[in-house]
């Protein structure tokens, strides 16, 4: 509920993953109501899976932008580190537990501040920005990524206000 919103849980805040969690239930309790004496992890894995199979597709499509400095020429280039992503063995903790879920999403926001980023809209890439912070503190790399990916982004008046808007809310 919203209390979540105003403190914080064992040092770390992250609202808007309870909350997220909190609107997964309400929407299983809804579609099946005795899912608690079945199989009360199920849900939750399938949540992960699906959110893992969109990053990797978020990620295939990001690195065939022609728009960074660095990219992956072709298709198969792409289809290849999106596999590796998908399928690595270090993905299995965040996949297999159902806590690992905020690590899933907060790199489906960071994906998609970068696919926004990409596109040059701005507003929506510091939406972004936001909502990863506000799953996981570990997002405050990701203003230092985007310049990493496109040092040339800084030329434009525009790109200044968008980088000072993440750095301020980072």
């Amino acid at each position: 509920g919203l209390p979540l919103w105003w403190t914080s849980y064992q040092g770390l805040y992250n609202p808007l993953i309870f909350s997220l969690w909190k609107l997964w239930i309400v929407l299983i309790e809804t579609v099946r109501p005795a899912w608690r004496e079945q199989n009360f992890v199920m849900p939750f894995l399938l949540l992960n899976l699906g959110i893992h199979t969109l990053n990797a597709w978020l990620l295939f499509d990001l690195v065939q932008k022609p728009l960074w400095t660095w990219r992956v020429s072709s298709r198969l280039g792409a289809l290849v580190v999106a596999l590796f992503f998908l399928l690595h063995p270090v993905q299995v903790e965040s996949v297999a537990w159902a806590t690992g879920f905020k690590e899933l999403i907060w790199v489906t926001f960071a994906l998609l501040a970068l696919h926004f980023f990409a596109r040059g809209k701005h507003i929506a890439m510091v939406t972004m920005v936001c909502l990863a912070l506000l799953c996981k503190p570990t997002a405050m790399i990701l203003p230092i990524l985007i310049l990493l990916a496109r040092p040339d982004f800084l030329k434009r008046k525009s790109s200044w206000v968008a980088v000072s808007a993440i750095f301020a809310v980072s």
